[in-house]
């Protein structure tokens, strides 16, 4: 995960931690995930990412194109499970 790339947006228009984590978590939360790595839960890194105009997958280091296929495919087993479609999900 690029966690310098999440400063460096943040940083650019002069957001503080207190601002951008503000009712999302607290500034500790967010200080702790840029300085030493520790990621908070994905609903919490959702919702700063999208405040600063980011995706979580924005932040992967690994080829997008790939992450992409695999979080669709996991969107598509998820619906598949949550419709009761069992074969198709484990398919």
């Amino acid at each position: 995960m690029d966690i310098g790339k999440f400063t460096r947006q943040r940083k650019a228009p002069g957001y503080f931690q207190v601002a951008l984590s503000q009712g999302i978590c607290t500034q500790s939360t967010l200080s702790k995930f840029e300085n030493n790595g520790k990621v908070p839960s994905l609903a919490i890194l959702g919702q700063l990412c999208r405040r600063l105009g980011l995706t979580i997958d924005d932040l992967n280091d690994d080829d997008v194109q790939a992450v992409r296929h695999v979080r669709a495919s996991l969107d598509k087993i998820e619906e598949a499970m949550m419709a009761e479609h069992f074969p198709q999900a484990i398919k």
